[in-house]
């Protein structure tokens, strides 16, 4: 039987949940050896821990960015912005220029949260597959424009609820983000680095998450200033993770002087054992698309407190029957 080649498009892969799906997803794909998967890169990639998991299993890694300092954000700067915009455009024609060059009918093309201009082509061979990571809401106005699909998949029911509205009913289906339970296990019990052994010192919280907007640190962090008033305990909150408002996060946590009380650890290359210590992790995104590490706090047996947005949380935690949901945004619940 012919390998058949399944080609992941990403725009960036940097971290997060869906480098996540891809880093164990495709690995377990290239070790049955039916599918050959190919990771594709428009914009920006890193050597996070989800490159070197990819690197290891000798996972295929195409780099169709430009040059590194074009290919993140958007700048604000307006020339600068054309000329990103510029750069953009190319980065995904040389995309679908290789897709074009490479890519057969009995191959699998599936794209990740694409903007609808950058969409395929109709020449591009294979199965055209939608994978949307994204929440609901934050997705919407683009949805209907995507018109170049075979199929869409959405991680959660109520997501493809809200799809089976847009497509044809049999195109839509759910495929929920997957997880090693005893690949999980097994990382929560390697010891905790000794850098940061002092945690362990007294109880405290922990947020597993991207420094960015969309995550909605401030709530988490004005909810813990409330918190520490109120309380008694002496707990600390640790925030694993990293990302552009970096700066903001930090000032924020000066303005409220929570400096003694939480810790910035940036990217943590293994946070399980952190996770499985915790008293209890919190989720404060304003959207969500699935909120895999929820999962990860359940299985390892820490209570999961998430922000009750869309789409994902409600869902995975059946209703706060599984861990304690907030209205997003609403510091004074979540304290």
């Amino acid at each position: 039987m012919e390998t058949i080649n399944a080609y992941f498009l990403i725009r960036n892969f940097i971290t997060g949940g869906v480098e996540a799906t891809i880093a164990s997803l495709a690995p377990e794909l290239k070790k049955r050896g039916k599918i050959n998967p190919i990771v594709v890169v428009h914009r920006e990639i890193s050597n996070s821990k989800f490159y070197k998991t990819l690197e290891a299993s000798n996972v295929n890694i195409v780099n169709k960015s430009l040059w590194t300092k074009f290919s993140g954000r958007r700048p604000k700067n307006f020339f600068k912005r054309r000329i990103w915009r510029f750069l953009q455009q190319i980065a995904y024609f040389r995309t679908w220029l290789y897709c074009f060059h490479n890519i057969k009918k009995t191959d699998l093309f599936i794209e990740y949260n694409p903007s609808p201009k950058m969409q395929p082509p109709p020449f591009i061979k294979g199965k055209k597959i939608l994978w949307v990571h994204s929440s609901f809401k934050s997705f919407s106005s683009r949805l209907t424009k995507f018109t170049n699909y075979n199929y869409t998949i959405s991680l959660t029911k109520v997501f493809k609820d809200k799809l089976s509205k847009l497509y044809p009913e049999h195109s839509v289906h759910i495929v929920p983000n997957g997880l090693n339970f005893h690949e999980l296990k097994t990382k929560a019990a390697q010891p905790i680095p000794e850098k940061f052994l002092h945690i362990k010192k007294q109880p405290y919280f922990i947020a597993v998450t991207r420094l960015d907007t969309d995550k909605d640190n401030e709530t988490l962090l004005k909810a813990f200033r409330l918190y520490l008033e109120k309380s008694e305990s002496p707990y600390n909150l640790y925030i694993a993770g990293d990302g552009t408002e970096r700066k903001q996060v930090e000032g924020l946590i000066k303005n409220l002087q929570l400096e003694n009380n939480v810790f910035l650890l940036g990217n943590v290359s293994n946070p399980m054992p952190l996770i499985k210590n915790a008293q209890a992790l919190i989720l404060s995104s304003r959207n969500e698309g699935f909120g895999l590490v929820l999962i990860e706090a359940m299985v390892l047996g820490t209570l999961a407190v998430s922000a009750d947005c869309p789409d994902g949380p409600r869902e995975i935690m059946m209703d706060g029957k599984c861990g304690l949901l907030f209205e997003p945004g609403n510091q004074e619940q979540l304290a």
